[in-house]
Order: structure tokens, then C-alpha cells, then sequence
């Protein structure tokens, strides 16, 4: 009588599993999507740009070399995922990317675009774009910037103001 095989572990477990969840395997992908986009945020330190680029090539070679192997495919495709989520928080990021203020600063000239009004208790609050800040380089300048005025003169977005104003750097956020 022979004795039973071991049960299978590690790589070889989970290719297994993923073998058998072949025919739900897409509905996986936003999980590795999600998950590569969460790795992005849980780092403590931005990562350097080519390097999430440079691992999904390298699983995209693995890729060539799965053929035949449903279970190992089907992980490199997860991983593939995990990957292409990193890669999209990165881009995301590099993208939405702008100066911010550091400290506070003021009272200063500032010059710019209304993008939006917002009323408030008395007064109101205006997002502005397009700015010049008088002693601030262009370089230095954040994109928009919101200012709490009286509620005199009347604005609306696409109106452009000049302001003496104290700038502040945004707040902290609320829940990490």
C-alpha cells in the first residue's frame, strides 16, 4: 500500500486555489487592484518611480513562462493586479502633485480666479485658482487656495479678486 501524498503548501497550495477559482478569477482583480493601491498608501515613504513599473514587467515576463500552469498563471495575473493598482495610486499622486504651504503666511496681496463660493454663517468662503501671491515665487505657489471674505461685493466663479489675506497651510487629516 502506498501512503498518501503530503498535502501540498506554500506556492504550490495556493496555485491550487487559484486553479480551482479559474472561473471567477476576474471578479479577483479589483481585490489585487485595491490591494496594490492600499500597499501604496500604507508606505511610510514615497517609493522611488520605476520601481513598481520594473516589478510588473518582471511579472509580465513570468507571465510568457506560466503557460500550461493554470494555478501559477492565475498569480502572476493577481499580482499583476496588485502591481497596476500601485502603479495608479503612484501616477495618481505624481499627478495631482503641488506646492503647499508650509507655515502660515500674511498678510499678503493675493490675486486669482474664483472656481467656486461657498456661503457661510456671515460671509463666505472662495476657492481661488490662477493665483499670485505677492513674496511667494511662482514655483512656491500652491494651485488653489480658499479665503473666508465678508459678504460684499457679490462673486461668482470665473470673477477674479485681489485680496489681502493670511494664508495657512491645510490642515491635518481628520482620520488617518
Amino acid at each position: 500500500m502506498v501512503p498518501p501524498a503530503p498535502p501540498p503548501h506554500g506556492l504550490a497550495r495556493l496555485a491550487g486555489w487559484l486553479g480551482d477559482e479559474r472561473e471567477r478569477g476576474v471578479l479577483w482583480l479589483p481585490v489585487g487592484v485595491g490591494l496594490g493601491i492600499g500597499v501604496y498608501f500604507a508606505l511610510p515613504v514615497e517609493p522611488v518611480p520605476w520601481l513598481a513599473g520594473a516589478i510588473l514587467l518582471a511579472i509580465l515576463a513570468f507571465l510568457a513562462a506560466a503557460r500550461g500552469r493554470p494555478g501559477f498563471l492565475l498569480l502572476l495575473i493577481g499580482l499583476a493586479a496588485v502591481a497596476a493598482g500601485f502603479i495608479a495610486a503612484q501616477v495618481r499622486t505624481i499627478l495631482v502633485e503641488a506646492p503647499m504651504l508650509e507655515r502660515r503666511i500674511g498678510p499678503l496681496t493675493v490675486e486669482g480666479r474664483v472656481v467656486e463660493v461657498e456661503p457661510l454663517g456671515r460671509g463666505r468662503r472662495v476657492l481661488l485658482d490662477e493665483l499670485q501671491i505677492s513674496g511667494v515665487a511662482a514655483a512656491s505657489t500652491p494651485r488653489r487656495v480658499r479665503i473666508r471674505l465678508g459678504s460684499e461685493p457679490p462673486l461668482a466663479p470665473g470673477s477674479r479678486i485681489r485680496v489681502r489675506a493670511v494664508l495657512s497651510p491645510p490642515p491635518a487629516p481628520a482620520v488617518p
